[in-house]
């Protein structure tokens, strides 16, 4: 029964990332299970794709786009703007860092304290774009972190580094574990082929792994191993601010090697149903 004291309230969410890499995948899964299972609160959810739109059919949600230029100034000063505008009680940052300056009440994911570590170990050859966005996300994530309302995140093990190494009240953090889309589970025919296909999620970042991955892609060729590496996760641009290109050069094994890029999200389930196996040996 509804209790009929319970405050309705208005939520915003900031979506305009939703279905781009890992945080756009948080964003679309969390607004599409949110309008499945909450039927009393109202949501106003800022610059979601189409994409997302189409999938949501529950009324309470409305959708706002809020043009802009710079992603900083639209995060510090329109989105929250807009916000009230919409009449939002409470606004959900989804990208890690919101506004510092603005008042509005909110909560934030944090998915990591990526912003602690030296650019170098984000990017190995960082542009100058790279370098303006990495000291952004570090000066905003420092300052509207102590202004949130909760903060969100992913692990035990991410609620452990953001409480250590950013001084936050352990309480005020909540773990909430990332859910399982179980349409990608369904069965599908594959055609045979004598390669044994690999699949790598790869990024500039080297927490990803890929060089030792390239190492290892090296042992099994001079195994005689007939095999595939996939990389998918990385366009042209982020290629170009890692060595990996060069690893491959030194290493021998281009031919073994297939740079997907980014590959659309629809696509993935197809992408991972034509693998032999998924490789994720992701560093701390």
């Amino acid at each position: 029964m509804t209790n009929p004291k319970k405050k309705t309230l208005r939520i915003g969410i900031e979506a305009r990332l939703a279905y781009r890499r890992g945080v756009g995948t948080y964003t679309a899964n969390l607004i599409k299970s949110l309008a499945k299972i909450d039927h009393r609160n109202r949501y106003v959810v800022f610059n979601a794709p189409d994409s997302l739109k189409k999938q949501v059919s529950n009324r309470k949600f409305q959708w706002v786009q809020v043009p802009f230029g710079n992603a900083a100034h639209y995060e510090q000063v329109l989105l929250p703007q807009a916000a009230r505008e919409q009449g939002v009680d409470l606004l959900h940052y989804t990208d890690n860092s919101a506004t510092a300056i603005d008042p509005i009440p909110f909560v934030l994911t944090l998915h990591d304290t990526m912003h602690t570590r030296p650019l170098k170990e984000v990017r190995p050859k960082p542009g100058l774009r790279h370098r303006l966005v990495y000291a952004y996300k570090k000066w905003a994530i420092a300052r509207s972190v102590p202004k949130a309302r909760a903060i969100l995140t992913v692990s035990d093990f991410s609620k452990g580094q953001i409480v250590r190494q950013m001084g936050v009240e352990p309480g005020k953090v909540f773990v909430t574990p990332e859910g399982v889309d179980r349409r990608w589970f369904g069965r599908v025919r594959r055609k045979p082929t004598k390669l044994f296909k690999i699949l790598v999620h790869g990024a500039a970042d080297e927490r990803k792994n890929v060089s030792n991955i390239l190492k290892a892609a090296k042992l099994l060729m001079d195994q005689g191993k007939k095999f595939q590496l996939v990389v998918v996760g990385m366009d042209e641009a982020e290629l170009k601010c890692t060595h990996y290109l060069e690893e491959v050069i030194n290493l021998g094994v281009g031919s073994y090697v297939e740079w997907a890029g980014n590959v659309p999200f629809e696509m993935l389930p197809h992408v991972y149903s034509e693998v032999d196996l998924f490789l994720y040996p992701s560093r701390l």
